[in-house]
């Protein structure tokens, strides 16, 4: 039999960037103009800018990350080098809106850990790798959800 592989890469974070990167320009502009507190300022400032460089180092990480494969198997499913079996599973999420995205929760956590958190490479392809996904989830007796994946 034929076991349905899926493209994927890591999910990147562009939202948080840029998030990271605006306020701290936006609210540290407010406070330098509206109390000229210098000293609050930079303290803000160096707060924000250690955020801020995490989370490009992060994104840098990502990028140099090759993509992975998911394969559907009866009993398992193997990410990259990684087996997960049924059992060991809470849930796997599909998430739409932001782009193809999927995310595979473990029984012993609440959120999604960073690394289980994926974007689909081939978006023509997403839909029918979703198709899969909701079948094996069937078979399997592993929730498949269609809702915002949270990270840690």
């Amino acid at each position: 039999m034929n076991e349905p592989q899926i493209e994927v890469i890591s999910r990147r974070r562009y939202r948080n960037l840029i998030a990271m990167g605006m306020y701290p320009l936006l609210m540290g502009g407010y406070k330098a103009t509206a109390h000229r507190d210098l000293d609050y300022i930079n303290v803000f400032i160096v707060i924000t800018a250690v955020l801020f460089l995490f989370e490009l180092g992060l994104l840098l990480y990502q990028w140099s990350v090759k993509p992975k494969t998911i394969q559907l198997h009866e009993g398992r499913l193997i990410v990259g080098n990684r087996i997960f079996h049924t059992d060991e599973l809470k849930s796997i999420i599909i998430e739409e809106y932001y782009g193809p995205h999927i995310g595979i929760k473990p029984k012993n956590k609440r959120l999604v850990p960073l690394w289980l958190a994926f974007r689909v490479l081939d978006k023509q392809q997403a839909d029918h790798a979703f198709d899969e996904i909701h079948e094996w989830g069937e078979r399997n007796e592993v929730p498949v959800l269609t809702q915002r994946i949270w990270t840690l």
